[in-house]
């Protein structure tokens, strides 16, 4: 609200002034006047006063306006003025008055309708912005909620070598690798297609995940897991896995036992191949045929060709015998049929008794 004020009035018998402002800034709503008279005034029109020719000698306020800032105004200084024709102001003498005129000026403020922008980094290709707040009233951009810093422009420019890193999907060599190395090489590329030769290296360490790894068996394939771990700054901690598969190891610690006979008091065993690793038993070398290890046993022969010699009297002349065994397999003699007993061959003679029970007859001459 604004008055138009008249001070130190030298004494005035019309006037026609105008209002003077910015109508992009100010809307004008209203008019009232204060004095009596012949007294016209509109809203964005002059006003004007006549009196019956005589002087108006008072300081007066003569009109009251009532302006509304509008939506869009920006924040800042706008002045509203009178301006007035030097020939329409004079006095009753018919003889122009001229005065000073101070014009008002008016600051416009308002509370901020701040709407929150959050930072987005620019990339090689796309520009980015920092974090700020749009007034949807002044339509200005601030660096904080509060609006007390102005941000000139809220762009960022691309910048050709600020590379958005696939940090999530990090490519790892395993075809350079080599089994038991303790690394492998890791590459992060840039998400943006038109850079997709830019790219950073990184270094996995490699450990073999001994909970997952299977060990092959002589007839079942195995594997070995192996997870890489990336070590550095942009996809540190990404793992990635290689599978190394390990065929089946057949045997190849299997070991031979030769034929052996078996004697009357030993165990023989036939040839035979023991695997340490599957704890088996087979009859060939190729390990196709399982076998008990009872299988391999030659049973003892236990004399079983044994030949029995009755017993013998000695005569005179002739030696005689015991009763007794002999084994043409192992060629020893036995006092017993069941061979625990040995002897030797010379125990089983019984000498010729040589007439050892002879009688003597003395001579005796014959008679008639």
């Amino acid at each position: 609200m604004f008055t138009v004020d008249v001070v130190n009035n030298p004494g005035i018998a019309s006037f026609e002034i105008s209002i003077v402002y910015d109508n992009s800034v100010l809307e004008w709503t209203k008019v009232e006047k204060h004095l009596t008279g012949d007294y016209t005034v509109e809203i964005d029109e002059p006003a004007t006063y006549f009196t019956d020719g005589l002087n108006w000698t008072e300081d007066a306020t003569i009109l009251t306006l009532t302006f509304k800032v509008k939506q869009d105004a920006p924040i800042g200084s706008t002045d509203v003025s009178v301006s007035y024709d030097a020939d329409a102001v004079y006095d009753e003498n018919e003889e122009n008055v001229a005065f000073e005129i101070e014009k008002a000026t008016l600051t416009i403020t308002h509370d901020h309708d701040m709407t929150h922008t959050p930072a987005v980094a620019a990339t090689c290709t796309t520009a980015g912005n920092p974090e700020y707040w749009t007034c949807s009233l002044c339509h200005k951009n601030y660096a904080d909620e509060a609006g007390a810093t102005e941000l000139d422009s809220i762009v960022i420019p691309a910048n050709p070598n600020a590379h958005t890193w696939d940090e999530e999907n990090p490519i790892f060599f395993w075809d350079w690798w080599t089994v038991g190395s303790d690394s492998v090489g890791a590459q992060v590329k840039c998400t943006n297609a038109e850079h997709a030769d830019a790219c950073v290296n990184e270094t996995a360490v490699v450990e073999l995940d001994d909970e997952n790894s299977v060990a092959p068996t002589c007839t079942t394939a195995g594997k070995d897991v192996y997870v890489a771990t990336i070590q550095g700054p942009y996809a540190n901690g990404k793992t990635d896995t290689k599978i190394v598969d390990l065929p089946a190891i057949a045997h190849a610690d299997k070991q031979s036992t030769a034929a052996k006979s078996a004697t009357c008091t030993e165990a023989g065993n036939i040839a035979y191949w023991f695997c340490p690793d599957c704890l088996k038993y087979f009859s060939d070398e190729g390990c196709t045929t399982e076998i008990a290890q009872t299988d391999t046993v030659i049973a003892a022969t236990n004399h079983a060709s044994k030949q029995a010699t009755a017993a013998k009297s000695a005569t005179c002349t002739e030696a005689g015998n015991i009763a007794y065994w002999y084994c043409p397999d192992c060629l020893k003699y036995f006092s017993d049929e069941g061979c625990t007993t040995e002897i030797a061959q010379a125990d089983t003679v019984i000498p010729a008794t040589n007439h050892a029970s002879k009688q003597a007859t003395a001579a005796k001459s014959a008679t008639c």
